[in-house]
Parts: C-alpha cells; structure tokens; sequence
C-alpha cells in the first residue's frame, strides 16, 4: 500500500449500518434482559447476562464506547438489585 492512501491497517472499516446494527442488538439485549428480570422470580439471576453488551458493542466500536456500554450495562444491573431481595437483604442466619 502506498503512503498517503489515506487508509489504516490498524482496524477494518465499518460501516454505518453495522455500527447501527450492533447498537440496535445491544439496546434490545439490555431491553430483553431487564423485562425478564423483573417478570421472572428473583432467583433467576437473569441480569447477569448484562455482561454481552460490552461484547455485543466491540464488535464495532472502540474503547470509549466499550467502556460507556460497561458503564451502563453495570447501571442497570444496578438498578434491577431491588428485583432480586435476596441479594441484597442481609442473611438470616449465619453461614457457619
């Protein structure tokens, strides 16, 4: 490749509809997620599949957008704790 070409080796183009893409199925991932917590018993634990949104976004974006995803994807899992009483209610008797 000659110099001035104007294209970078370091990542593969893609394209806009891709980008849209995969930010569609990481919206409806955590959309779907978040319905079944709240709908299904606590002790599912289904909003631990929250962790694929990060993944899902790498597929197309870089660093910054991988961390925003994370962030928000901990956010909800946050938000849901109350769906799930048993995880955060203190132990009602000990372990030992």
């Amino acid at each position: 490749m000659a110099a001035g070409d104007g294209q970078d080796d370091s990542r593969p183009a893609t394209s806009r509809a891709s980008r849209i893409a995969v930010l569609v199925t990481a919206l409806v991932l955590c959309l779907v997620v978040s319905a079944l917590q709240v709908s299904t018993p606590p002790s599912s634990h289904i909003a631990s599949v929250l962790v694929g949104v990060p993944a899902v976004i790498a597929f197309a974006f870089g660093p910054p957008m991988i961390l925003g995803s994370a962030v928000v994807a901990a956010g909800v899992r946050w938000a849901l704790l109350p769906a799930e009483p048993e995880r955060s209610a203190p132990p009602s008797a000990p372990l030992w």
